[in-house]
């Protein structure tokens, strides 16, 4: 698979990166959590974006708003070329007035090829070309803002998606709702009356991960944004579920590629291709 970055800015609370993969492969594209909020501003491919069992397939000028810790997925559904604007960008650098005013439930907006959003997005194609560094870094995060406001009044129908199988639907509430007392799988199991293997064909199937995987992926980044908030790793592994710290320390180490002891002194947000 190769990757064309068109454009790629960074600032303080925000990565902006415009992407081309010439033939994207599903298999470079697997299912993820992360922390931040992230904004798709889709231009052209054939792609799906997969969520919570939810499939769209999307068009030219559709956003997708991806929300922190909830599992997402683009699914290429062809060879045709793939070409983006993705943001990731901390939920600070929002006004808390808006972001609550962005409708639940809501994964993908269908703009269109024109309008103000569009109009928004070129505006940083444009400014990358006269603007640098800490310039053009202020731009482009004004921008974002001035998306996320569009958002709050915008009446545009989301793109048509693959209902929600009821399974599906149940048991990412029921962890949600438990998340840091689940036992494991079997209980899962048990709230859904559904056998082991059933669940993990289910999880496959709608969301390309197996259920412990998930489970230990939303755990692991509460734990990390507790650690963020102050708490000391040991408190933060507890707080979530872990009921020995040697296997949070493993597991953290492995999702996140170092240690909870390093977490404060990282950089909080990571480019993600999507």
């Amino acid at each position: 698979m190769k990757t064309k970055n068109i454009i790629a800015v960074s600032g303080e609370s925000f990565v902006l990166n415009h992407g081309m993969v010439e033939s994207p492969e599903p298999e470079s594209f697997p299912p993820h959590i992360h922390e931040a909020w992230e904004l798709l501003f889709f231009l052209r491919g054939d792609i799906r974006y997969n969520v919570l069992g939810k499939s769209y397939k999307l068009k030219r000028g559709d956003l997708v708003l991806s929300r922190p810790t909830v599992l997402h997925r683009i699914e290429p559904t062809g060879s045709d070329k793939y070409e983006r604007v993705n943001v990731i960008f901390d939920e600070n650098m929002i006004p808390e007035s808006i972001m609550k005013k962005i409708p639940d439930g809501v994964d993908v907006f269908a703009l269109g090829a024109a309008g103000r959003v569009f109009d928004i997005f070129t505006k940083i194609n444009e400014y990358a070309e006269s603007f640098s560094g800490e310039e053009l870094s202020l731009l482009v995060g004004n921008l974002i803002i001035e998306v996320m406001y569009n958002l709050t009044v915008s009446d545009s129908l989301v793109t048509g998606q693959t209902p929600t199988n009821p399974l599906i639907a149940e048991a990412l509430s029921y962890i949600d709702e438990n998340l840091t007392s689940i036992s494991g799988v079997d209980e899962i199991c048990e709230h859904l009356y559904i056998t082991k293997s059933h669940l993990h064909h289910l999880f496959i199937t709608h969301l390309g991960v197996t259920p412990k995987r998930y489970v230990n992926s939303k755990r692991l980044l509460l734990a990390q944004r507790l650690i963020r908030q102050g708490k000391r790793a040991s408190e933060a592994a507890s707080a979530v579920g872990y009921l020995d710290y040697a296997t949070f320390f493993r597991g953290y180490k492995n999702y996140f590629g170092y240690a909870p002891s390093e977490e404060n002194a990282r950089v909080s947000l990571d480019a993600i291709v999507g």
